[in-house]
């Protein structure tokens, strides 16, 4: 069904032309044609045996070939742009909350880096609502002003916040500085447990302060993917529950990377994925019905979020994180190697010092 729709392509357009001219145009207009819906091509619609047999080890055994080809024309029909899909949806909301991964140099955070600017000059966007503790304001104002890290203004460990050295991280906030955002740290200054509803509930009341001091203000909320949620668990309810239930207009996006903890389905199906595709939990939802039943993708795509970005696997983001990896494993080992330089070399001195001693015994 779905591949019927999509070869449906377009429709007339009808026009209400002018009287003057209307033999010269009628041509042209005859040509003309607007899309029922944006088509796009993120995928080939083909498949391959060995994309095939990647998806039945998984256990969907009863997928065909036709099967595999419809479900990658279903995420041609139901895939977004995301550079024009997140500003529109800047434009619609007033937060907007986007995963940030648990490491300081990651693709992720160049692409939303790549788009700080347009969001601001297209959507209006005005604050950047960060997971970093309230402490580090000051440092953040500052660094505003004068766009220095201080490390004296900071009461905790810079590093593990990824504001000490240069970063992915460290070059957003620079970007988004420079794009004239607010900068502000949300997160209380307690120290961080599991499931803790008071923090969530911290977190949501200074976003919404930003909103009491500005009132057109819209906000990016970059923060770890389990605080966009809108999911309760017993009495913890994640912040953009709790900013959505107050009444503040809120989408939240999650984020994929072929190497992270991406779903191993989406894995096999997006292997000639070449540029990133955004996929919204309605969408997914309202194309099921069309879909082959023997991989139904709302069973497969979170829907804990609003929107998910997959990324193709680039040989560029592979290289940049085993590049931080490598630079890590080579302190460590010159560390390493110049204990063992400078034991060696005492040992090696304290030789040389005897066999000299013993030498001259032998003079006397």
């Amino acid at each position: 069904m779905i591949a019927q729709i999509a070869s449906m392509g377009y429709i007339q357009a009808r026009r209400n032309l002018p009287a003057t001219n209307i033999q010269n145009k009628a041509k042209k207009v005859a040509k003309s044609s607007v899309p029922y819906f944006e088509r796009n091509c993120f995928l080939d619609e083909e498949g391959t045996v060995q994309e095939l047999s990647s998806i039945h080890d998984l256990g969907f055994v009863k997928m065909t070939m036709d099967d595999l080809i419809e479900t990658k024309t279903a995420l041609n029909v139901i895939g977004y742009n995301p550079a024009i899909k997140l500003t529109n949806l800047l434009i619609e909301n007033d937060v907007l909350g986007i995963s940030r991964p648990g490491v300081d140099n990651h693709p992720h955070l160049n692409f939303i880096t790549s788009l700080l600017a347009r969001f601001r000059r297209e959507a209006g966007t005005t604050h950047l609502a960060l997971s970093l503790p309230k402490s580090l304001q000051k440092l953040l104002d500052v660094f505003s002003a004068t766009g220095e890290i201080l490390p004296s203004l900071s009461p905790v460990n810079l590093a593990d916040y990824g504001l000490k050295s240069e970063c992915d991280y460290l070059a957003l906030l620079k970007a988004a500085r420079l794009a004239g955002y607010k900068l502000v740290a949300v997160e209380p200054d307690t120290p961080v447990t599991a499931f803790d509803p008071m923090r969530e509930r911290l977190m949501a009341a200074n976003i919404q302060m930003i909103f009491k001091n500005e009132v057109k203000a819209k906000v990016i909320f970059l923060a770890a993917d389990k605080h966009l949620s809108y999911s309760s668990i017993g009495d913890w309810i994640p912040v953009a529950g709790i900013l959505q239930k107050n009444g503040i207009n809120i989408c939240t996006v999650n984020q994929y990377w072929h190497n992270d903890f991406m779903p191993k389905v989406f894995a096999c199906l997006l292997q000639g994925l070449t540029r990133p595709v955004a996929l919204a939990s309605k969408d997914v939802k309202m194309f099921s019905g069309f879909q082959s039943k023997s991989l139904q993708l709302e069973h497969v795509l979170p829907n804990n979020w609003d929107m998910t970005i997959i990324y193709p696997k680039t040989a560029g983001g592979t290289h940049r994180l085993i590049k931080q990896s490598l630079t890590e494993m080579s302190v460590v080992i010159s560390q390493a190697f110049s204990f063992i330089r400078q034991k060696y070399g005492k040992s090696r001195r304290n030789q040389e010092t005897t066999s000299e001693m013993g030498g001259q015994k032998e003079l006397y």
